[in-house]
């Protein structure tokens, strides 16, 4: 759950473009990685399957399709990683942000 929350605190403030000598690491995708691993361990992180879920992943098989006959195909291979990031976000949140305490410190970190 830190690593979520180090995660959105890091993707949306950029400590590491405001101060340089913080950025020798690609900060979002080391707490991204963190949290993916940790939340194997984690006692209060489970995973459902909600309608929700299955409509995302059926958008994501749309935009990969679209991906695939594009105008420029280089271009949408090129940011695919982008999207893919995104998705997995999306999971990672619903899979570890299972408590109400848990939801209201990532909504406050997400608002602030």
């Amino acid at each position: 759950f830190k690593c979520v929350c180090l995660y959105l605190f890091v993707e949306y403030f950029r400590p590491q473009a405001i101060f340089p000598f913080l950025d020798f690491i690609p900060w979002a995708q080391v707490f991204l990685t963190g949290a993916f691993l940790a939340a194997f361990s984690d006692p209060k992180a489970k995973f459902r399957m909600d309608p929700m879920h299955i409509y995302v992943l059926l958008f994501s098989f749309a935009v990969h399709a679209s991906f695939l006959v594009a105008y420029s195909i280089e271009w949408s291979q090129r940011y695919y990683i982008f999207f893919i990031q995104w998705i997995v976000i999306y999971f990672l949140i619903c899979w570890i942000v299972t408590t109400r305490e848990r939801f209201f410190i990532f909504f406050l970190i997400l608002l602030i």
